[in-house]
């Protein structure tokens, strides 16, 4: 979400700008400067110049983190954050949002304008108080456009490591392919055609039904990949059913149904309004795969 008009008003009282490196579920306050801004780190910033709780979440972080990140801005902005030492309470009445700026979509405008100001804000000149914290006082007026940060370089080897590798689905997507259109219906439980039946028979020992029913939900999320920037997914497992659920930080993208070797979406899922893309892609790699 970009600054609306009416939230460019003068703020002459004191406010405070605090960065906090999020790891492990563990919040730190670090140095104010934007080289805390890195690939493989989540900062929570607490701005009350822009009244906002920032989350940057690098490229190379975990959906799990940021969840967890997400949850601890929440309580910033309805609590505050004290600094120990100095008995002071930052954010709470003065924070009226979070917002997440997020290292892997930095090519949507409104997302690099979020991050554009992020950066103009971490770069004005602060009061530093009790090092970390700094303190702004007269008139901070947000640009219309802020001035182009570049993107984050690399980050140090002394920073907390990603999660990455323990987030299922976040694997490199499959290349695009040019979407088609297709009258078919939405739910995947495809059968066999005959050319496929016969590349079956030339293997030596064809792969069972419920192992073709995980690829084609690991074919899903890679076609889900190719239209958000990250997702996480979790998986329920029944008797002779599983149930994958596959979502973004902004909640559930769509709940599918493994049994036998056919998978099922719950519902129709709207995907935020990329629904035909998501399933005109997907329809075409399965069929590419023969499945």
């Amino acid at each position: 979400m970009v600054l609306r008009q009416g939230e460019r008003e003068r703020k002459m009282a004191e406010k405070y700008l605090l960065l906090l490196d999020f790891a492990g579920g563990i919040v730190k306050p670090i140095p104010l400067s934007s080289t805390a801004i890195t690939n493989d780190r989540i900062v929570i910033v607490i701005d009350e110049l822009n009244s906002c709780v920032w989350i940057w979440k690098g490229a190379e972080t975990s959906m799990i983190e940021s969840r967890a990140a997400q949850r601890q801005a929440r309580s910033i902005k309805g609590l505050g954050y004290e600094m120990k030492g100095i008995h002071l309470k930052i954010g709470g009445r003065a924070i009226s949002r979070v917002e997440i700026v997020d290292g892997q979509a930095l090519d949507d405008p409104d997302m690099k304008r979020n991050y554009d100001l992020l950066m103009y804000t971490i770069g004005q000149q602060f009061d530093m108080k009790d090092e970390p914290l700094g303190k702004f006082t007269g008139a901070f007026i947000p640009p219309e456009t802020p001035p182009s940060a570049p993107p984050p370089g690399e980050a140090s080897p002394s920073v907390s490591p990603s999660l990455e590798t323990d987030t299922p689905g976040a694997a490199t997507p499959l290349p695009a392919t040019t979407p088609e259109p297709s009258t078919h219906s939405p739910s995947v439980s495809p059968t066999p055609s005959s050319s496929t039946s016969t590349k079956a028979v030339e293997s030596s020992s064809p792969a069972p039904a419920k192992d073709m029913s995980v690829v084609r939900v690991g074919i899903l999320i890679s076609s889900i990949l190719e239209y958000f920037s990250s997702v996480f997914c979790a998986i329920k497992r029944g008797e002779d059913s599983a149930l994958y659920s596959i979502e973004d930080s902004d909640g559930i993208l769509c709940e599918v149904e493994v049994k036998g070797g056919s998978i099922r979406f719950l519902q129709r899922y709207d995907f935020r309004g990329k629904r035909d893309d998501v399933l005109t892609l997907l329809q075409n790699r399965l069929a590419s795969a023969g499945l």
